[in-house]
């Protein structure tokens, strides 16, 4: 390709980096010492900008997940980054940088077909362009789907039979441009599900007005008749209002005469809505009252006669209220609600809204440049948490090793992520040189702000629950609030927040609320450093467009950087026995009646004790837990083909304690667990080599035989055999 002008030399300040294309290739460009050195301009694992990245050491950091890079070699230096970045030769020519592109780039660029007739030409995306897809879900078969009806996340469409049907079936949503989804499945996400104009279009139709139920508005917010509030779905303005009879009322702004958004303030109470361009008037429940001069003026002009304003007022939503939280749907058809969370996600939308009346407490709204979709997989994002935010880590609000869940509905729509406040300080010295994000030193100046008083019933001291397609649930341990997305356009959104209490919170705790509320918002400690990620992966997909990026997990092994366990509940099976063990294994659940009963295979260690009875890596678990008011009782039975000849069964029963405030769930040093060994490292013996297996009983003074379980050890009869056993022991064990 040969040398190629770059940029001016005087524009790369000393220790600095910056961003240029060359040739089509974003390239990123440092200056060492005042040497020249150039790589290309993006993160190889998460499509961060390289000049939007710090450089200090000859290394540039990534600004979001932290991979580390050598400048001069390219070399991927610590986890998450699995891939080098690419290095280019570069000279300084008078006042000019040149960069030679590596020869091996020649060739790549995508290859094209041509267009069926009639359509237009696809984008220079790196899929073949007689081939469409379905966004959220892979391509099945040749990957031929209809576009025409996007389905999103559904994996019960039949692909051959989508291709047979046209491209345009709904007018409403033709489209002249093809997708195909990348060969690799689910693990490769293309840019144009968050970038594309059409694809945004077809979110607006099918998920904000298709059959989902819209967060819209608090109670607490519009509490007397004639109160009303502006709110959004999707990106549809509506209005919020009560009505003389108390009832709510969710209906489009927009007046059905010029399309005026006739609701000009944010809140208030009226009596009526009247818009300000030819003052056609609305009742509260979104009725056209009012027509000025209808039948025109001394006998001239007006509506025709068979005018009837039952038939244009503005569109109205189905509205229900559950627990002082309002939603609005378009759909006639959408399921009712408690079935539209589902079991799992009901009980922790309930664990907040608990029943105690809402007390408004404030709002505050800001835009973010990014698209719609990332805030939601940014809150089921866990792997990112431990990595990115250092207020976060540093005080224990979520540490790798916490106790934590990050809970799925059957449907993939609607999720939770919680996690148990713990000493930040006590973070054990190798999982510190992961976090990066990690501050030793670091204090608060206040340290009230992370005071957590227990006033829940949730083992949790911080959820974070999604709610499919526009709402978040935050209670960041007694900070209560609600975030709304309103989506405007593939590239934009806003975020509104209202913060809110309860009726009977005394004023000291109103205030703690306030005060722990500067966790989150736009200039939050946690929410500014996720704002800025966001706006980083978008730029990366906006400025190096029509590419893929990587969320590649092993879907068949529970993961993540907390003590945490996933249980699926959609039905799926369990991994066949060679995949990997690991810490929590892996767990089904089923609801059967009130009991949550999980399976659990694939346990490595943390389920099934060391000491006592041993275990194989072929035992399974399976546990009930039962709930009886404020008392939960945990089954559990143990089978093991190789060390139990009957399963072993445990029960253990707790109380609910709201006063009880655990803020370390293991409150002990943290050490070493096996000397001489890794962190990581589990003992792994064969049967009967297990240089432990006497070590309970030496130190209880038992005869061996007797502590290797058995039916028979579980019957009074063996108390002879243990009286025998003893006898026999040798005097010089006690």
């Amino acid at each position: 390709m040969g040398w190629q002008r770059a940029a001016p030399l005087s524009e790369i300040d000393e220790g600095g980096v910056i961003g240029i294309d060359v040739g089509g290739v974003p390239i990123a460009l440092y200056n060492l010492s005042g040497a020249i050195h150039a790589t290309h301009g993006i993160c190889t694992h998460a499509l961060a900008l390289r000049a939007d990245g710090f450089v200090e050491d000859g290394k540039i950091e990534c600004p979001l997940h932290q991979g580390l890079f050598d400048i001069r070699s390219g070399k991927a230096l610590c986890a998450p980054l699995t891939e080098d970045l690419r290095t280019y030769a570069v000279k300084v020519e008078g006042a000019d940088v040149f960069v030679d592109l590596d020869p091996a780039e020649k060739g790549e660029a995508p290859s094209f077909a041509a267009p069926a007739p009639g359509v237009q030409p696809a984008s220079t995306a790196p899929f073949e362009s007689e081939r469409s897809g379905v966004v959220g879900r892979p391509d099945g078969g040749d990957g031929r789907a209809e576009i025409g009806r996007v389905e999103v996340g559904r994996a019960d469409v039949d692909p051959a039979d989508m291709e047979r049907r046209t491209m345009n079936t709904q007018p409403s949503l033709s489209i002249t441009k093809q997708y195909a989804w990348p060969a690799e499945g689910l693990t490769r996400i293309p840019d144009w599900v968050y970038t594309d104009q059409s694809i945004y279009e077809r979110e607006v139709e099918k998920i904000f007005h298709g059959p989902t139920w819209n967060f819209v508005a608090l109670e607490c917010e519009v509490p007397k008749a004639g109160d009303f509030v502006r709110s959004n779905v999707g990106p549809t303005p509506v209005v919020v209002s009560r009505a003389a009879d108390g009832s709510m009322h969710v209906f489009e702004n927009r007046c059905a005469h010029r399309a005026a958004e006739f609701c000009r303030e944010l809140s208030g109470n009226v009596n009526e809505f009247v818009c300000p361009y030819h003052q056609w008037s609305y009742d509260l429940k979104g009725n056209l009252a009012g027509v000025p001069f209808r039948r025109g003026a001394a006998g001239k002009g007006g509506m025709p006669a068979d005018f009837n304003t039952a038939d244009h007022g503005p569109r109205r939503l189905q509205v229900t209220a559950h627990r002082g939280v309002v939603f609005a749907s378009y759909s006639d058809t959408v399921e009712p609600f408690r079935d539209y969370l589902g079991p799992e996600i009901l009980r922790e939308f309930e664990a907040t809204f608990d029943g105690r009346p809402l007390k408004l407490l404030g709002h505050y709204r800001h835009t973010l440049p990014g698209n719609w979709k990332l805030y939601h997989e940014n809150l089921r994002d866990p792997y990112h948490a431990t990595l990115l935010h250092t207020f976060l880590v540093t005080f224990g609000l979520l540490v790798a090793g916490n106790k934590s869940l990050m809970l799925m509905d059957s449907t993939g729509r609607h999720g939770v992520m919680a996690s148990a406040k713990s000493d930040g300080k006590a973070v054990a010295a190798d999982t510190k040189k992961e976090m990066r994000a990690y501050r030793e030193n670091m204090t608060l100046a206040d340290p009230r702000m992370m005071t957590f008083f227990p006033e829940f019933d949730s083992p949790w001291s911080v959820t974070m629950s999604t709610i499919w397609p526009n709402l978040i649930i935050q209670r960041e341990m007694n900070t209560l609030g609600i975030r709304h997305i309103v989506p405007n356009g593939p590239h934009e959104f806003i975020m509104k927040w209202t913060m809110f209490g309860y009726e009977g919170d005394d004023e000291e705790m109103t205030r703690h609320r306030l005060r722990q509320g500067n966790l989150m918002g736009p200039a939050g400690f946690l929410g500014i450093e996720d704002n800025e990620a966001i706006k980083f992966v978008q730029d990366g997909m906006q400025r190096v467009p029509d590419k893929e990026h990587l969320v590649m997990l092993d879907p068949a092994v529970a993961a993540g950087t907390s003590e945490s366990r996933t249980i699926w509940i959609d039905g799926r099976p369990h991994p066949p026995g060679y995949v990997a063990h690991t810490w929590a294994g892996f767990s089904t659940g089923r609801w059967e009646g009130d009991i949550l009963t999980v399976e659990t295979t694939h346990v490595k260690a943390g389920w099934i004790r060391r000491n006592g009875v041993p275990a194989s890596d072929q035992a399974t678990i399976t546990q009930h837990f039962i709930r009886h008011g404020n008392v939960l009782t945990v089954v559990s039975i143990v089978r093991d083909p190789i060390y139990l000849e009957e399963p072993y069964i445990a029960s253990a029963s707790w109380t609910l304690d709201l006063r009880q405030q655990l803020s370390d769930p293991i409150p002990v040093e943290i050490v070493d667990e096996i000397r001489g060994q890794p962190a990581v490292y589990v003992p792994h013996y064969l049967p009967a080599a297990n240089p432990f297996l006497h070590e309970f009983a030496d130190g209880m003074g038992l005869p061996f035989e007797a502590t290797r379980g058995g039916k028979d050890t579980t019957y009074p009869e063996y108390q002879i055999t243990m009286k025998a056993l003893m006898t026999k022991r040798p005097t010089s064990v006690k």
